[in-house]
């Protein structure tokens, strides 16, 4: 019985080293494993849904912050071909130009001097006809400026939305390696710790089973040698 026990012994240790040596990430030491923390499948299945979630979050706004800039580089190409050299009047221009002429008939009516009153006028009339002259095409700039702003501050809220969520990321990732570090294991993938948990748990069975044959061993061994005092004792 002894021998079989330590055949049974022998080869379960020696299956449980080779297993043991197989394990991705590397496990040492699996006595001082056994003796440490380790995250259940619960813990780790609830940080992978949580990384996988923040990845896809961010594929989404890197997504959305690569179709912005695309749009965003057709839109300077599309004003640039309605400009073609010529200065695009705006509402704005308009506007400074009506202010300037204005100011200087506000200056001659309180009775000061407005050496400039008539190149002003002429300057916003100039302007203001251009604006209808050439209408659709100030259209269709003023169309594509305003599509600009809008895309730059979706730009904008994407840019901060993406920064967030990788410094989140990142903070997940610590606290997920933070499971493991005082087992003095580096972790995977959690998909890959998942396997990895589920085969250490068999293990440490088996280690179990190992030290239960080795402990019928010994008790055997110890029955067998006072049997054999006693038995000696008599023939004496």
């Amino acid at each position: 019985r002894i021998e079989s026990l330590s055949v049974q012994r022998d080869r379960l240790a020696e299956t449980l080293m080779e297993s043991t040596a197989r394990l991705r990430p590397d496990v040492r030491d699996l006595n001082a494993l056994a003796a440490a923390p380790l995250p259940d499948e619960a813990t780790i299945m609830r940080h992978r849904d949580r990384l996988a979630a923040l990845d896809g979050e961010l594929r989404d706004v890197g997504k959305t912050l690569a179709q912005v800039e695309a749009e965003l580089a057709e839109l300077v190409q599309q004003r640039l071909a309605l400009e073609n050299g010529a200065e695009i009047v705006t509402r704005e221009d308009i506007a400074a130009a009506r202010n300037a002429r204005d100011a200087a008939l506000a200056d001659l009516r309180r009775g000061g001097a407005a050496p400039d009153l008539e190149r002003q006028v002429g300057a916003a009339d100039d302007l203001a006809d251009r604006a209808l002259t050439d209408a659709d095409r100030v259209s269709r700039h003023m169309s594509l400026r305003l599509r600009t702003q809008e895309l730059q501050a979706t730009q904008e809220r994407a840019a901060l939305q993406h920064e967030a969520l990788t410094v989140q990321h990142a903070a997940e990732k610590d606290e997920y390696r933070a499971l493991f570090a005082e087992c003095g294991v580096a972790p995977l993938a959690p998909e890959a710790m998942l396997e990895w948990r589920r085969e250490v748990e068999r293990l440490l069975k088996e280690r179990i089973r190992l030290q239960a044959l080795e402990d019928e061993r010994e008790a055997l061994k110890r029955r067998e040698g006072a049997l054999r005092s006693v038995l000696e004792d008599m023939a004496a």
